[in-house]
């Protein structure tokens, strides 16, 4: 288990970080400390919700009474495109956006835990920019690419950094 507070630490480091370079504007570096960011604070976040989910287990097979463990119900809103081309994947192992509807997205939440392993296994990976402004990413894991590919904002995603940071038990 992680119970020492410096993952908290980080995790502020981390929303700090991706609030300046998402506003700095876009090039090499700021893209790159943006998916660093990402997937960092998505590794943290997912032992968090992994470790919540073991303490909640032993406690219930002890019948112990535990505190709320919050991470582990929290959802992050996303935009899921669906895969249109369901044969891409034998012949090429690239992903290319035309190859998904992104004419019409489905907004939903996801739970947190679900996202990190997305994040973290990533087999598709782009940062969105408008000139010189980052908004978000789009990612999908290897075993969901050829499902669908999902993005979320960079404010949502900080949003969620600053909730997990209010509401860990770390």
């Amino acid at each position: 288990m992680i119970l020492d507070g410096y993952w908290k630490q980080d995790l502020r480091q981390i929303k700090f970080s991706l609030v300046f370079w998402s506003k700095m504007g876009f090039g090499d570096f700021a893209e790159h400390q943006i998916s660093r960011n990402l997937l960092y604070s998505a590794a943290i976040i997912r032992k968090i919700a992994e470790d919540e989910k073991d303490a909640e287990g032993v406690t219930k097979s002890n019948q112990m009474m535990i505190p709320p463990l919050p991470i582990i119900k929290m959802s992050v809103p996303v935009r899921r495109y669906q895969h249109t081309n369901p044969d891409m994947f034998f012949m090429n192992t690239r992903v290319f956006l035309s190859d998904y509807d992104m004419e019409h997205a489905e907004s939903e939440n996801i739970r947190i835990a679900q996202i990190c392993n997305q994040i973290i296994h990533s087999f598709a990976w782009a940062v969105v920019h408008q000139g010189r402004r980052i908004y978000g990413v789009l990612f999908a894991s290897d075993r969901e690419k050829e499902k669908n590919i999902f993005y979320f904002t960079l404010e949502d995603w900080i949003s969620t950094i600053k909730a997990v940071i209010d509401t860990s038990a770390i």
